[in-house]
């Protein structure tokens, strides 16, 4: 694919990719700079008042370079303080021919990374992903390092806009990058890692749906995340979103196994952060959840998923709201009941319902928040603060959500 193929898609689908974050946060900014400066010449009386305006305009432009870029939103990891990190790290380069890590650095979401040399690696997969599978995709990104700029900011437009156009130019791209790591990691075993990655992806991206609100960020969101996956089985309960077609069609062409994952993974990598650092990227793991462009300031408020339950009227509106549009009356709560016991749940058109969840079908998946809204005003309490599925009653009856919702949605008796 030619440059001019790639940059046409680019700009068709997304160009702000071509520019740097922060000059896409200060574009207002940049035309009053040079506009005040015209003025000058013209309004004599105003100069010195257009140049206090514009001494204040071009401030603001440099604050808004630094605020939430990209040392922020990855800090360092020093190798001596994570060595079996830096160890699997270092394997992985040299399997890939990279003789030299420039810098390991840490990210909120689940990215990871290795152009130049330099690393970047989401917590949400050094939580879900063992050593084995790490090490495989860490070569992968190595093989991959050769990539440019205009490589980078094409898959950047890809993953924010799903474009399947994009998608298939990014797969073309690819396709040499995933032969060549599949010679050295073996076909299978990148095809199991990479379809481990997608599944880890969807549970933390369920992770902050739910619990990443407007303003305001999780302090504990790794905390949560890592225990719903030591302890809840979150992965195996999360089902991965279906890969593009382009991305299906690559595996196929070159033998990559489809279908379920069959193998157990193996053990993670153990490391502690400090808590400042750890607060930080949870910080920016919510911002980049409430601003994929990162055009605003970073949520300020934190509160603890741990401290107190989490509210979930929110969410149940978001249901009746979507019943209401389905029936054309404003709807109930009995109303959301009746459309799932009629097995209308995947109707209901709502954020959560087009994504990966824990919930076996779409109605368990509406009636959740509507049944746990209801049993917390009867007085019962979730024994756990990260296993909200699981509700103890006043008498110290147990009722778990995904099961109740599930009979209602049977057809089955079932009591409240």
């Amino acid at each position: 694919m030619s440059r001019w193929q790639m940059l046409k898609i680019i700009l068709r689908v997304k160009p702000s990719v071509l520019l740097p974050g922060w000059m896409v946060r200060s574009t207002g900014l940049m035309v009053i700079v040079p506009v005040g400066a015209a003025g000058l010449l013209v309004v004599g009386p105003l100069r010195w008042m257009l140049m206090g305006l514009m001494g204040l305009a071009a401030l603001a432009l440099l604050w808004n370079a630094g605020r939430a870029g990209y040392r922020w939103r990855n800090p360092v990891l020093i190798p001596a303080e994570h060595p079996e990190l830096a160890a699997l790290v270092s394997e992985a380069a040299g399997l890939a021919g990279v003789a030299v890590v420039r810098e390991m650095r840490l990210s909120g979401v689940a990215v990871m990374s290795a152009r130049k040399g330099r690393v970047i690696l989401g917590m949400p997969l050094l939580i879900g992903l063992s050593r084995d599978d790490l090490r495989t995709l860490l070569t992968m990104e190595f093989v991959y390092r050769r990539s440019g700029w205009l490589d980078a900011c094409l898959t950047h437009a890809w993953l924010t806009t799903t474009d399947e156009q994009a998608a298939h130019a990014v797969q073309r791209l690819r396709r040499g990058h995933w032969e060549a790591a599949g010679k050295i990691v073996g076909g299978d075993r990148l095809g199991v890692a990479l379809r481990r990655r997608w599944q880890v992806e969807a549970a933390f991206l369920w992770c902050m749906a739910r619990f990443v609100y407007q303003g305001t960020y999780p302090a504990d969101l790794f905390k949560l995340f890592r225990w719903k996956v030591e302890h809840d089985r979150l992965l195996d309960r999360v089902e991965p979103p279906p890969p593009s077609p382009a991305a299906r069609g690559l595996a196929r062409e070159l033998g990559w196994p489809d279908g379920p994952i069959t193998s157990t993974p193996g053990p993670t990598v153990f490391f502690r952060l400090a808590e400042k650092v750890e607060d930080r990227l949870c910080r920016a793991a919510a911002h980049w959840a409430q601003d994929e462009d990162l055009k605003g300031a970073p949520p300020s408020h934190a509160f603890r998923v741990d401290d107190g339950p989490v509210d979930s009227s929110g969410i149940a509106a978001l249901v009746t709201q979507a019943a209401t549009e389905l029936i054309g009356a404003e709807a109930t709560p009995q109303d959301v009941v009746d459309l799932v016991a009629a097995g209308r749940g995947g109707e209901l058109d709502w954020r959560y319902g087009h994504m990966s969840c824990p919930h076996p079908t779409p109605g368990v998946c509406a009636l959740v928040p509507l049944l746990e809204q209801s049993l917390r005003k009867r007085g019962y309490t979730s024994p756990h603060p990260y296993k909200l599925r699981e509700l103890v009653g006043p008498a110290g009856d147990t009722i778990d959500l995904h099961e109740l919702a599930a009979k209602i949605e049977n057809g089955l008796p079932y009591e409240l």
